[in-house]
């Protein structure tokens, strides 16, 4: 008949192994899920910066080109108007 003995060092090494491989675990995962998000917020605000200059650009636009489509049309009716003079003379 066999007999199983308690050999609290082995037991104790193996707590301190395994402890230890689960504190270095949890302290890669905490490490690798912050500078994943960090990472992730600093391309979304860089992403959101580029949108807003986008946005801005196409203001200045829109607003330049209603300037030009209202100077096209105070030019078209000049002109008209000067055609209508010099056809009547």
């Amino acid at each position: 008949m066999e007999t199983v003995t308690f050999d609290p060092v082995e037991m104790s090494r193996g707590i301190s192994e395994y402890g230890f491989m689960i504190v270095a675990s949890a302290c890669f995962l905490f490490t690798s899920v912050t500078i994943m998000f960090l990472f992730f917020r600093w391309h979304t605000k860089i992403l959101n910066s580029i949108i807003d200059t986008q946005q801005q650009s196409l203001k200045e636009i829109l607003q330049s080109l209603k300037e030009h489509n209202y100077l096209h049309i105070e030019l078209s009716r000049i002109l008209e108007e000067i055609r209508s003079r010099v056809s009547m003379n």
